[in-house]
């Protein structure tokens, strides 16, 4: 370590690294600008890097502590290693555990500095302010960039939704004209069903009124052959009864008479 500065000890390249790490890009990206603990995080690292890296500019190595330099310094690999860590994945979590590093392990080592932490020079102002106002135009321009990226997205979902839309009208009319095709081919089916059920039913109605008609003619045929044959064999008993009369009892009559009874018999089963 040099004479009269402290540039020459570790702890300016680790403090130098640590602003290169807050002055990255991702420190300023909207994750970071909507989330308020975040940008408190973030505040809190640029400034107490600033404030220390200004003790370590401003002091003579004649009037700190080297051993508590050289902790210090060990303690602020963790937090590099956290905001390393953040500038890869983005994970918020990172900036809490490095300030909860620096609070409970970095801090705790200033009285290694034996001045009193003095207010920052106008000249330390005025880079914190360009610094804020840096990081302010960097985060706009990312918030544009995201904001573009977001009409885009919407301009895609609503051709998207129109394009569903035209579709299920689509679908919706192909539903009303095959439902209305379904009730036509139904009507059409009913109708020619009803048409050939009552052909049907006029067709049997047909064909038993002309049977009946027939069977009719059937039975009064039979009747008028019935009543010719029983007038017939009525007829023949008389014959055989007046031959037999006129014969008298012998052997020819007995024939007779024999026919006269069987003749007599048939005319009672036709009656």
């Amino acid at each position: 370590m040099g004479a009269r500065t402290l540039k020459s000890h570790a702890i300016t390249a680790s403090l130098i690294r640590l602003q290169e790490l807050l002055n990255d890009r991702a420190l300023q990206s909207p994750e970071i600008a909507s989330d308020e603990n975040a940008q408190f995080n973030r505040d809190k690292l640029q400034n107490i890097t600033k404030s220390l890296l200004s003790l370590v500019n401003q002091s003579a190595a004649t009037l700190v502590s080297e051993s508590a330099l050289n902790q210090m310094d060990a303690n602020l690999q963790v937090p590099i290693s956290e905001l390393t860590a953040f500038v890869t994945n983005g994970n918020l979590g990172h900036l809490a555990n490095a300030v909860a590093q620096i609070d409970q392990n970095v801090l705790n080592y200033t009285w290694a500095f034996t001045p009193k932490v003095n207010q920052l020079s106008k000249a330390d102002i005025g880079e914190l302010i360009d610094s804020l106002q840096e990081r302010s135009r960097q985060t706009i321009e990312q918030l544009n960039s995201q904001r573009e990226l977001l009409e885009e997205r919407v301009s895609v979902v609503n051709q998207s939704l129109l394009q569903q839309e035209a579709r299920l009208t689509e679908l919706k009319e192909a539903q009303a004209q095959s439902k209305a095709e379904m009730a036509a081919s139904l009507a059409n089916l009913e109708m020619v069903f009803n048409k050939a059920e009552l052909q049907r039913d006029n067709s049997f109605a047909g064909l038993v009124k002309e049977a009946k008609i027939q069977l009719e003619q059937a039975q009064e045929s039979f009747v008028e052959i019935s009543r010719g044959i029983i007038a017939q064999l009525e007829k023949n008993k008389h014959e055989a009864e007046r031959i037999v009369q006129a014969v008298g009892d012998t052997g020819v009559t007995g024939n007779y008479r024999i026919i006269a009874i069987q003749e007599s018999t048939q005319a009672n089963l036709w009656r």
